[in-house]
């Protein structure tokens, strides 16, 4: 985990403000996301909005600088941890690089 201080200060959050309901979201979707897209716009706000629930993150997006700079961002304000993949999703390997990223890490069953 990249902030365990920061990853504890948000679990206590959660208690104090709800914490049933990030629990609840979950075990409805999960307790990982992945987004595409997720280096700006509507992909960086749903990563926030993601992490604030309590999701760790699988980010892929082609801008390297601007991913990782979101993923430590996450990381740092919601202290869940967040994973990025540098891939252009029209890359003939794309599947296999995300499968990569996820299944064979244990992520997914």
């Amino acid at each position: 985990m990249a902030n365990p201080q920061a990853h504890d200060e948000h679990r206590a959050r959660d208690e104090r403000c709800g914490r049933r309901a990030v629990t609840e979201f979950a075990e409805k979707y999960g307790p990982w996301a992945l987004i595409a897209g997720a280096s700006e716009g509507i992909g960086a706000s749903l990563a926030d909005q993601l992490a604030t629930r309590g999701l760790d993150l699988v980010l892929i997006a082609r801008n390297g600088a601007l991913l990782e700079e979101l993923s430590a961002g996450v990381r740092e304000r919601h202290g869940v941890e967040a994973r990025p993949l540098v891939q252009d999703l029209t890359a003939p390997d794309a599947g296999d690089r995300v499968a990569e990223a996820t299944v064979t890490r244990g992520l997914y069953p």
